[in-house]
């Protein structure tokens, strides 16, 4: 799903009654009802077989796990999902130019995942979180070869 396709106004400046800076594209409001029928690339939805099946393949897979693990995540205080070892989950990954951080940005990743697929969505990860493991690992490959 992208999350910059769309319009955002100054926090500074929404309505009171709204949540949210961010509209979708061609609306005039947050989370304006009906979704349009034609997207413009904000959900690109994956084959639901291939997605069950790497899913039933992987959901038991053991992960790695090691004491900097655990430290890391003990920082995590009433969050239970990010306490635990590493585990294979589905959900939705969020793509956006920006990073954001923050109880209210979190709360719009899940209503703008929520919007796009008529609130069968679950949105678990940032691409951006992707993106800086993906780096990270590609750098620690260069430094080994």
């Amino acid at each position: 799903m992208d999350g910059d396709l769309g319009y955002e106004i100054d926090a500074r400046e929404i309505p009171r009654r709204w949540s949210t800076g961010y509209l979708p594209l061609r609306k005039s409001e947050p989370f304006e009802q009906p979704v349009r029928s034609e997207l413009e690339g904000e959900v690109y939805q994956l084959n639901a077989g291939l997605v069950d099946w790497a899913f039933a393949l992987t959901r038991s897979l053991k992960l790695p796990d090691d004491q900097t693990l655990r430290a890391a995540r003990a920082r995590y205080k009433g969050f239970p999902n990010a306490r635990k070892a590493p585990f294979v989950a589905e959900g939705d990954v969020l793509s956006a130019s920006t990073f954001w951080h923050g109880e209210l940005l979190n709360q719009w990743a899940n209503q703008w995942v929520k919007y796009y697929t008529q609130g069968k969505g679950n949105y678990m990860i940032a691409a951006m979180e992707i993106r800086a493991r993906s780096k990270r690992s590609r750098s620690s490959r260069r430094r080994a070869g």
